[in-house]
């Protein structure tokens, strides 16, 4: 029985067991006031009682407990988080100035956040980056504080807590008191929307809504008022001929981005058989839906066209569900990668969405063209009947009560016949307001054929060209139009000699207009030959900031499962140099849970990652519904029982409890080493310890778990940290407690040269309250151990560089720059390790990796130093 209930009844005031006062950490956060997930208990928002409990936990050492929350205090002692603890430390001392006057007016006030506070003996407390508490809050008022985690007025604030709280709420005086502590610490800031640069000291989440919405009005208006121009032409038309077309509504989401496949379709269908056919069809540029803009019942029937991908599937087939009830004479076509081609897929897909009326396999300009031709006798009645579609060729549809399947359509071999959309004018409302991305395709097709994703399979291997001058026509209405991030969607960018010309039109471009800012590649594979002088080219031209390839593994076993052992990982050693030579972070896409992986196969992933110092993205493997690793055959054959469109957490190779393994691994891998939290501590250990990597950091996530009241504060920091990214009330608790570990459990020399690393460690970590640059000195040279590191990785010493560069605490005392050039410090904290897949955390010095500038230091809010952007297209696989 734990202590703290056994003497909860009869306690004596010299053995009352107590909180740690380091080992309770309250998350103050868009959603409230929140104890974090952590021991496998998800988040929970905290009200007063709870919150009164612990602090009389930190105040009384738990002599004096309040009864009705026994099942809070059992979720405590199950989170381990209570403990028997005879002594405290001292106090640290307040240093949060007071601010000399409250709001003004009817100022709106917000919190920064999210943001940490510790319990400690005198209340919640928040810790100042370097030493002593930053502000002391009871637990009515951190509740009351709460109130600004979204921009309000002090007023409106002080009526929603006295609601809340009722009678245990403080007074209105010491309200007012209290925001002039929160603004003298610097956590509360008066709300200026029109301020761009004011904006970086809200929370991320903040900014974004805020950014987005600003952005997202400009399209709308814009895109409503073209539609308004077209409404009236067409009345007039109407007025004119006495002929109503049948609408076709294109159905888009993603106000940041012009929907590229829809206006693919769009624009074949309006040139097909020189404009036929629009004779027929009102081809709307509405472009954008809400849910709300869908039109009205007609006297007659419109159509609807959705394109799918795994991220827009559900919200197109939800708006497909709506637009049939609301008109069930609609006509309602699908197609996309996301629509399922194998047989017993697609009759499943049409069973469970009776809404759909239409699906279209592979390419659609030419297949949907065909459909609307082949519907025009039918357009005149109260529903548009399918049956003429039975000559058209790569669809499924409904008949009645059957299900027909027309035969499959080739590839599309002249892709110059396909009309862009770009050039023809239909998506000048994007590029009036401006979009923030636009995606650009100069080739199609794959020539691999890797079981886990639907391209190469999709497109037959070979692939089939746009001329160059209409990639570069369309590259230049980009630039001309300000469109920040061009993705080109080709699976293999570099492949072709002709990729280096589309890299020397895009810098010469971004000399001219001063865009596009980024460009998003998926680079060749299997050569370098064209890579080299494209890196090149885009670098010098303050274009590129990072290399992108679709690694996903690098064990024999797995690549020969997923069909992907044609493609040489050497490769791959041989980009990430010529990245470091450049200067240039580079990327690797690695996939957990492949069939044919391991446990211990996605350990040596991760870890050869870390050897090559590349940074590794990790994504959860989906079974795509078009994908050979969803052809029924594969799927017996290898275990695979996870439904189209779902994650695949068991196979042949590893069982569910092994893929939470891996999940929990790839958790602390990111956290550690892709943001850098302990990376460089690491790096020491595996020096010094003879420990790799990734077993430091499963051995330090299985001990301080088994051993939560010896290193509180990281359990702590691995459980929670990754879903708030905000320092665990200070980062130097969390290094001291890293510092006794490797002394205490591995047995790292307790000296000079771990100080250094620690020292090294904790001043690349972001707090808000740093200033910069700053200069430190240290016992060692730290920068020039880490050089001669990476010189012997790049001389072939991936594994044994231990050996071959000299211990830490052989090289002399130095000076070490940190600087935040693009305010990590602001702009990176606050977010989680899944939504920032780009991000690392390391401040800028001579040892840290290259970096992507963050997207959110861009547009409305001006870096302190101009970076380029992170490409906001939708990565291929």
């Amino acid at each position: 029985m734990s202590p703290i209930i056994e003497d909860k009844t009869a306690m004596g005031a010299g053995d009352a067991p107590a909180i740690l006062p380091s080992s309770v950490m309250i998350a103050m956060t868009p959603q409230g006031v929140m104890l974090p997930e952590g021991d496998g208990f998800p988040a929970r928002t905290l009200g007063l009682d709870e919150l009164e409990l612990l602090e009389d936990l930190g105040r009384s050492d738990g002599r004096q407990l309040r009864n009705g929350l026994g099942e809070f205090l059992d979720e405590l002692i199950a989170r381990g988080l209570l403990t028997r603890a005879h002594s405290r430390p001292p106090l640290e001392p307040l240093d949060a100035p007071i601010a000399r006057s409250g709001p003004r007016g009817n100022d709106a006030l917000v919190l920064t956040i999210p943001v940490i506070f510790r319990l400690g003996p005198a209340g919640y407390e928040q810790l100042d980056h370097e030493l002593g508490v930053g502000l002391r809050l009871s637990a009515t008022e951190l509740l009351a504080a709460s109130e600004f985690r979204r921009a309000i007025t002090a007023p409106e604030a002080w009526a929603r807590h006295a609601a809340s709280a009722g009678h245990k709420r403080i007074d209105e005086p010491s309200f007012e008191a209290l925001i002039r502590r929160l603004l003298g610490s610097g956590l509360l800031r008066r709300v200026d929307p029109d301020d761009p640069v004011q904006q970086r000291t809200l929370s991320r989440e903040e900014r974004e809504i805020r950014r987005a919405i600003v952005s997202e009005r400009t399209l709308v208006s814009v895109l409503e008022r073209r539609t308004a121009e077209h409404d009236a032409a067409e009345r007039a038309r109407e007025a004119r001929t006495d002929v109503r077309r049948t609408r076709l509504v294109p159905v888009h989401f993603q106000w940041q981005i012009p929907p590229l496949a829809l206006g693919m379709i769009v624009a074949y269908a309006t040139q097909h058989e020189r404009g036929r056919l629009c004779e027929h069809y009102d081809f709307r540029p509405t472009w954008l839906s809400d849910g709300t803009g869908m039109p009205p019942t007609a006297e007659r029937p419109s159509i609807y066209l959705f394109s799918h991908y795994v991220w827009s599937s559900a919200r197109n087939l939800a708006m497909s569900e709506r637009i049939k009830a609301a008109d069930p004479g609609s006509l309602t076509i699908h197609g996309g990668p996301d629509v399922p081609k194998y047989e017993g897929d697609v009759e499943a897909y049409f069973r469970t969405h009776p809404h759909v009326d239409v699906a279209i396999h592979g390419e659609g300009e030419v297949a949907t063209a065909e459909v609307l031709d082949a519907l025009v006798p039918a357009l005149r009645g109260d529903r548009i009947e399918l049956a003429a579609l039975e000559g058209v060729a790569g669809l499924s549809f409904r008949h009645g009560d059957r299900l027909v399947r027309t035969p499959d359509r080739g590839r599309i071999v002249e892709l110059d016949s396909l009309p862009s959309p770009y050039l023809t004018g239909l998506f000048d409302g994007f590029g009036e307001a401006p979009a923030e991305s636009a995606v650009l395709e100069s080739n199609r097709g794959c020539p691999y054929g890797c079981t886990f994703c639907d391209w190469g399979s999709a497109t037959l291997s070979r692939i089939r060209k746009f001329s160059l001058d209409r990639v570069f026509d369309e590259l230049s209405w980009c630039a001309a139009h300000g469109i920040q991030t061009v993705g080109m969607a080709d699976a293999n960018f570099g492949i072709f000699e002709r990729d280096v010309a589309i890299a020397e039109k895009v810098a010469e471009l971004r000399r001219q207009y001063g865009y596009p800012r980024h460009l998003g590649l998926n680079y060749a594979k299997n050569s370098l030959r064209y890579l080299r002088p494209i890196v090149k080219i885009l670098a010098d031209a303050d274009i590129i900031t990072y290399g992108l390839v679709s690694l996903q593994s690098m064990d024999p076993g797995t690549l020969s499962v997923i069909n992907r052992s044609n493609i040489k990982v050497e490769k791959y050693h041989e980009l990430a140099h010529e990245f470091r030579r450049a200067g240039l972070p580079l990327f690797v896409d690695l996939m957990m849970g492949l069939p044919g992986a391991t446990v211990d196969s996605f350990r040596g992933d991760l870890q050869r990652s870390i050897d090559r110092e590349v940074i590794a993205k990790i994504h959860p493997t989906q079974l795509l519904v078009n994908s050979p690793m969803n052809e029924p055959g594969y799927r017996r054959r290898h275990g695979i029982e996870a439904t189209p469109g779902s994650l695949v957490t068991s196979a042949a190779s590893y069982t569910r409890g092994d893929y939470e393994e891996m999940r929990k691994l790839r958790r602390v891998f990111l956290l550690l080493e892709k943001f850098g939290v302990l990376r460089h501590v690491a790096r020491y250990v595996r020096q010094e310890a003879s420990i790799p990597e990734i077993a430091f950091f499963e051995r330090l996530w299985r001990d301080t778990r088994s051993e939560r009241s010896r290193w509180p504060v990281i359990a702590f920091t691995l459980e929670a940290i990754p879903g708030l990214m905000v320092p665990p009330g200070r980062w130097s608790l969390l290094l001291d407690e890293v510092r006794r570990y490797v002394v205490d459990v591995l047995g790292v020399t307790d000296d000079d040269a771990l100080s250094t690393v620690l020292t090294v460690q904790h001043a690349l970590l972001p707090a808000r309250q740093r200033q910069f640059p700053e200069t430190l000195s240290l016992r060692h040279d730290y920068p020039a151990w880490h050089a001669a590191m990476m010189t012997a990785k790049d001389d072939g010493h991936l594994e044994d560089w231990p050996e071959v560069v000299p211990p830490l605490r052989q090289f002399p005392a130095a000076q070490f720059t940190v600087d935040d050039p693009y305010d990590v410090c602001l702009l990176g904290i606050g977010h989680t390790v899944e939504s920032d897949i780009w991000g690392v955390w390391e401040l800028t010095s001579s040892v840290s990796r290259p970096v992507v500038p963050l997207h959110a230091a861009s547009s409305d809010l001006p870096p302190r130093r101009t970076a380029p952007l992170q490409s906001q297209h939708s990565e291929a696989r």
